[in-house]
């Protein structure tokens, strides 16, 4: 229904009908949505981007307030960890450094039918402007990606290595051409310990490992 619909421009009114493609991929600039924007007096249009290489989903522009949802219970860990917890991971750093992330209730199997093999969880993100905003600035660059894809970008190419110490998974991120010697330079003069491992440090020390290196 919601293909048929975009495919059509006569129903899909002033919005312009989506062209389909034979790659695997999903690439939107500008996206609109017109429920949403009837009920704002500003709307802001948003770009979406998912393609076959890194198989994610990144969206720009209004964020909700409030994020209310069920995931399974490893995805749930994962999103509230903390450092040093064995699910700390990229995905805890990227969301609790732009929300508020809270676990409201596990949801056992028994409460489906048919009941899964996992847990569930309702998961709450609140969104923080002000360290979305700080974020951004910080990270912000002339050229290249935008700082929300350049943020994830680093911290997926640099859990690639997490059994790896800092020094170590930096020296493994893609196109990375600096010798170690020089990655530890740049580390001391971010105030890390390169001996350390990411899944130890909190979300400013990663930070200021994207500025250096990401």
């Amino acid at each position: 229904m919601l293909v048929d619909c975009g495919l059509h421009p006569k129903k899909a009114g002033r919005l312009a009908a989506p062209e389909l493609a034979a790659e695997p991929l999903i690439e939107i600039e500008g996206g609109r949505h017109p429920v949403v924007e009837a009920q704002v007096d500003n709307f802001i249009a948003n770009d979406a981007r998912l393609n076959p290489a890194r198989q994610m989903l990144l969206v720009t522009g209004p964020v909700p307030a409030l994020q209310v949802g069920m995931v399974q219970w490893e995805i749930a860990e994962r999103l509230a960890a903390k450092p040093g917890e064995d699910a700390f991971g990229s995905i805890s750093v990227l969301a609790q450094s732009v929300a508020k992330v809270s676990i409201v209730r596990k949801i056992p199997p028994k409460a489906f039918f048919p009941a899964p093999k996992v847990d569930s969880a309702i998961v709450r993100l609140e969104s923080d402007a002000a360290a979305r905003a700080a974020l951004e600035a910080r990270l912000a660059k002339p050229e290249g990606p935008k700082p929300m894809e350049r943020w994830r970008n680093f911290l997926r190419d640099l859990y690639c290595h997490r059994r790896k110490n800092v020094r170590g998974a930096l020296a493994s991120l893609p196109g990375q051409i600096l010798e170690k010697p020089e990655i530890d330079t740049r580390l001391a003069a971010a105030g890390i310990d390169g001996n350390r491992r990411a899944e130890t440090m909190g979300i400013e020390e990663h930070l200021r490992l994207c500025e250096v290196f990401g």
